[in-house]
């Protein structure tokens, strides 16, 4: 029997090892194949190259603003807009946390 399911491609923009390193387990426990780029230029060209399911994009790894990257990826790729998630690992409301 084949199987004709085809596994989700996601492209993590994230420049701390750590939280990468647990992005991409998290990814793979949900069965999808993951990417790794550690700035905005890398992920940018990347995403010219490659074809991606959704992006997980750092709010702070890029010296860009977010948006201005949100806007270069949707310039390359128009099927990726709606499919960028804004992350962050900074704490603003610690009682939350």
């Amino acid at each position: 029997m084949t199987n004709n399911f085809s596994r989700r491609r996601v492209l993590i923009i994230e420049d701390e090892p750590s939280i990468r390193n647990v992005l991409y387990a998290l990814l793979a426990g949900l069965d999808c194949d993951s990417s790794v780029a550690t700035n905005d230029r890398q992920a940018l060209a990347m995403i010219s190259r490659e074809n991606y399911d959704a992006v997980l994009l750092d709010m702070r790894c890029s010296k860009a603003p977010a948006d201005q990257v949100v806007s270069q990826i949707k310039e390359i790729r128009p099927s990726l807009l709606g499919r960028v998630l804004g992350i962050t690992s900074q704490v603003s409301d610690y009682q939350a946390m």
